[in-house]
């Protein structure tokens, strides 16, 4: 077994062990890093990871080494530009067992991040090669190339949402850079600089391979939605910056970079494939950073009492293919017990056309109750795969067979200078059933809401600001709310 090679300022390893509790789930995320073995063309590059954060199925070995993870999404990472040559089908709801010679075990002293190098890797994999549910099984291997693994407690996206100012992130451990052709080199330096309060973030790091140094940057990178990434395919613009140095440099590189945060924010991680043009070799390994300061607080919140919130703004989706509705909804924050309960109802507006075309009065009530607040965000959505639903749907008017499908995303987006007097949430959200016809429904929107009584605050608060009330029902500026987007 082998020790990450790093900096002097890497910090001593956690224990052993194969990760912990998830960041929305019960498990550890998931991500791997590979070259593989490519019968269909050059060299592939795999970037692995979990579809539903903290719902994969896992097992570690005594090693604390990744052995099997599954609902994987199994394909090559984003920013490479037209589809890459792949060993196969990219897969969706993968299963995959990992066997290998074992190197760089790192485990950081938070516990949230674990990672591991198998070199000579060997992939067993099956999954749906298409929406029909074709299940394809096959083999993949890396020899003489290698695979990284990342298992990482994922940072709630309320948590990130929750912060603000700027924190900047050194280098915490790693696996050795690989090469394609079995070369092993050192990671020599990684930064990472993060913008809470725009949610960019910037990075460089530089590494040493096979008598070559690398080094890759790229800024004003989002992570909106946690997870991150910046790839360079040639084209103009593009947001990774890759330079190398040495006697054997092809004269132009591509590649990858992919990772999210970890824990309570403080921790990051990051994943990388770097290519020269002629993707003749693939360098490729696992980062874990920490913040060298806690990141700085959005809001103060309140330490008791309960926000009823009323529906003060709605802002639905809209074009020739989405019904007309009305909506009705409330909401209440429990900062005693630190959940959030909401219910929504939806009544479809009959057009003449509607009418015409059969369509009967449909409504449509969702729910969700004791959802535990992560940072200043919450979260219900309906079951897929190993997650279980904590969105409770009911339909008159529509299909009695067909499934809904749906999530509601709701986060704090202002808290008064004195939280005594209230403040927003927005709550982003989308239900269907992915039925056509009379019996369907496709409905996706933004609700903003304002609380009404004020709630009880810790005694320590002494804040004021004046003139905001109990009740705020002014439209608040996009800076502050925040534009109309998907839920994630």
């Amino acid at each position: 077994m082998q020790t990450s090679v790093a900096p002097a300022n890497v910090r001593t390893a956690g224990g052993g062990g194969g990760g912990g509790g998830g960041g929305t789930g019960t498990g550890p995320s998931i991500a791997l890093i590979a070259s593989l073995v490519n019968p269909n063309g050059p060299r592939a590059r795999l970037f692995a990871s979990d579809q539903d954060p903290g719902y994969s199925a896992v097992a570690f070995n005594s090693a604390g080494f990744l052995t099997s993870a599954d609902n994987l999404s199994y394909t090559y990472p984003p920013g490479l530009g037209p589809t890459p040559s792949f060993p196969g089908s990219t897969l969706t709801d993968a299963t995959v067992h990992l066997s290998g010679n074992m190197f760089d075990f790192f485990r950081n002293v938070e516990q949230n991040i674990t990672m591991g190098r198998y070199q000579n890797a060997v992939i067993d994999v099956s999954g749906q090669s298409c929406e029909c549910g074709t299940i394809e099984s096959r083999t993949d291997t890396t020899a003489p190339g290698a695979l990284a693994f990342v298992a990482y407690n994922e940072t709630p996206r309320g948590v990130i949402l929750s912060y603000t100012g700027t924190t900047t992130f050194r280098l915490d451990g790693s696996t050795r850079p690989a090469d394609a052709h079995g070369n092993l080199g050192t990671l020599n330096s990684a930064t990472m600089n993060v913008n809470f309060t725009d949610r960019v973030l910037d990075f460089a790091f530089n590494l040493s391979v096979n008598n070559l140094t690398y080094t890759a940057n790229a800024s004003n990178v989002s992570f909106d939605g946690v997870r991150f990434h910046a790839g360079n395919d040639g084209t103009p613009g593009s947001p990774l910056a890759i330079a190398c140095s040495g006697g054997a440099c092809a004269p132009t590189y591509y590649g990858t970079v992919n990772g999210s945060f970890a824990g309570m924010g403080a921790n990051a991680w990051m994943g990388y494939h770097l290519m020269p043009a002629d993707e003749s070799d693939v360098v490729n390994g696992a980062i874990a950073l920490v913040a060298n300061t806690v990141p700085q607080p959005r809001f103060t919140l309140p330490a008791t009492g309960t926000w009823n919130m009323v529906l003060i703004d709605n802002y639905v989706g809209v074009n020739g293919n989405f019904p007309t509705f009305t909506t009705a909804a409330n909401a209440h924050i429990n900062f005693s017990t630190q959940r959030a309960d909401f219910t929504f109802n939806f009544d479809r507006v009959l057009t003449p056309a509607d009418v015409s075309a059969g369509f009967q009065p449909q409504h449509i009530t969702a729910s969700a109750a004791d959802l535990p607040m992560q940072g200043v965000g919450f979260v219900a959505q309906t079951a897929s795969g190993n997650r279980p639903s904590t969105l409770n749907v009911s339909c008159t008017g529509c299909s009695p067979t067909a499934a809904p499908v749906g999530r509601f995303e709701g986060y704090l987006s202002y808290v008064a200078p004195n939280p005594a007097e209230g403040g927003n949430v927005n709550i982003y959200w989308y239900l269907t059933n992915n039925t056509q016809g009379t019996l369907g429904y496709d409905y996706y929107g933004s609700s903003y809401f304002g609380n009404a009584p004020a709630p009880v605050v810790a005694p320590a608060t002494t804040t004021t600001s004046a003139g905001v009330g109990g009740l705020r029902l002014a439209r608040m500026p996009e800076a502050i709310r925040g534009p109309l987007r998907a839920p994630r």
